[in-house]
């Protein structure tokens, strides 16, 4: 708990805003409504609060982090992220992952009334809660990579990405990658365009 209506997980590096977007941290609590957005207006979301200027939309790994397993309506530590719906569709949150099959249509969330990730409707209402810095790709040695260009190579200590397109999926947990599916390695690799 740092203090200022902020978290950090000490596992992955990542801080969390403990309210929801349109929320407000009162010192004990998240009062008032939570906000509703489509995944398009969710995504471009951002905030300068706690002293940092760098909050975004979490991917779908990152808000499993925060899943609490062994509980459910909601699947969150609700000492630690307070006036979370448990019930569906309130208790459900866009990520910043897009759903490669259709991703002008698709996209997923994660729900928290059960702790499941879901494909959602863009046009879909849903809740936002933002996180910032110690993304999981810094596991990999990635930082945030914006503008890049078709072609252009990002190397990492583990991964080398070359010019592939948003629709091809790459997940990373726990230091481990996996390509459109495929099985999760640490190996050293290159993605190549279409793979």
């Amino acid at each position: 708990d740092n203090g200022d209506g902020t978290v950090t997980h000490r596992k992955t590096g990542l801080m969390w805003k403990r309210c929801s977007e349109g929320q407000i941290w009162s010192g004990s609590a998240c009062s008032g409504s939570a906000n509703t957005y489509d995944w398009k207006t969710a995504a471009s979301l951002s905030s300068s609060s706690s002293g940092h200027n760098d909050w975004r939309l979490p991917t779908a790994n990152e808000l499993l982090t925060i899943v609490e397993y062994q509980e459910s309506n909601p699947a969150i530590n609700i000492a630690i992220f307070p006036n979370t719906s448990g019930s569906y569709p309130a208790s459900s949150f866009w990520s910043a992952s897009g759903n490669f099959i259709n991703p002008q249509i698709f996209d997923w969330y994660v729900d928290f009334s059960d702790g499941g990730v879901r494909d959602g409707i863009t046009g879909d209402a849903y809740q936002a809660r933002l996180v910032r810095a110690g993304q999981i790709f810094s596991i990999l040695g990635f930082t945030p990579q914006t503008g890049v260009e078709p072609n252009a190579v990002i190397t990492s200590n583990a991964l080398k990405v070359s010019g592939i397109s948003d629709a091809t999926p790459i997940s990373i947990i726990g230091g481990s990658y996996a390509i459109n599916g495929g099985a999760y390695t640490k190996a050293p690799g290159t993605v190549n365009r279409n793979d």
